[in-house]
């Protein structure tokens, strides 16, 4: 029986898997590395440890300003005690010229830190504020200008101690150290917070020696005119006027590693 005309001729299975229409897959968009490169001249940002004021660098200039006020610190002090401005009851020690006593070393350098922290902090802040009395004094700090400082001071001390020597009244040598203070502050700081300082360590730090005399006993002002009512204590009224001439002297030196660290 022959097959009808109208019979559906299927094509192989061969060919119909061919004519299969094709699913693609969405093409996975591949997000190119960036080639942009950084500005001409620029490098990257420093490490925090690297950076000025780190942790590394404070404890680099607290330990600076300690060994100077236990060293350098110590011999100024030698100025005054040579002529017995002040007599070390408790562990004395005389080295040459020098007399001293072996508390004196470690008080001047927490002093130094003390007072050079204080300074390193109050600079910070009015750098940041943008203070031009403060920028001023960073640009003429030096080397030189710190040595300068510190030979001020030890003129100071030298100045009271010929005068206390030859028994020029308290009152006298007071407004002659004022005088020296005044220029002394002018030429080496001339910031306000360092005629702050100035005037809290005239205050403050003969406060401390009275209570160490008091309570510890150890040195004692021969020629003491004020608060000599209190045992074992009493203190020139002209001292108040070293420490505002040492302060210049230490803002100095911390100025000096804070610029150079």
């Amino acid at each position: 029986m022959m097959a009808s005309a109208s019979t559906l001729v299927l094509p192989p299975a061969g060919v119909r898997a061919l004519a299969r229409p094709v699913t693609r897959r969405p093409a996975v968009a591949v997000r190119a590395a960036s080639t942009r490169l950084p500005p001409p001249g620029s490098q990257p940002a420093p490490k925090s440890k690297d950076m000025p004021g780190s942790v590394g660098d404070i404890i680099s200039i607290a330990t600076t300003l300690g060994l100077t006020g236990a060293s350098i610190g110590t011999y100024m002090d030698g100025i005054h005690s040579r002529v017995q401005v002040l007599v070390y009851d408790k562990l004395p020690l005389v080295h040459g010229g020098l007399h001293t006593s072996a508390v004196v070393p470690p008080l001047l350098a927490a002093y130094y830190m003390v007072l050079g922290g204080l300074v390193y902090k109050a600079d910070s802040w009015l750098l940041e504020a943008g203070d031009q009395a403060t920028e001023d004094a960073y640009r003429r700090c030096s080397l030189g200008t710190m040595c300068l400082s510190f030979g001020s001071v030890a003129a100071v001390l030298a100045l009271s101690s010929v005068l206390y020597d030859n028994n020029v009244p308290a009152d006298q040598i007071s407004w002659a150290l004022a005088g020296c203070a005044a220029v002394n502050y002018l030429i080496f700081d001339g910031t306000k917070q360092g005629l702050a300082l100035a005037l809290l360590c005239a205050l403050a730090c003969p406060a401390a020696e009275l209570m160490l005399m008091h309570i510890l006993q150890l040195w004692h002002y021969p020629g003491a005119t004020l608060f000599t009512e209190i045992p074992h204590s009493g203190i020139p009224s002209w001292v108040p006027w070293c420490y505002f001439v040492y302060t210049s002297a230490v803002a100095q030196l911390t100025r000096y590693l804070k610029k150079t660290e």
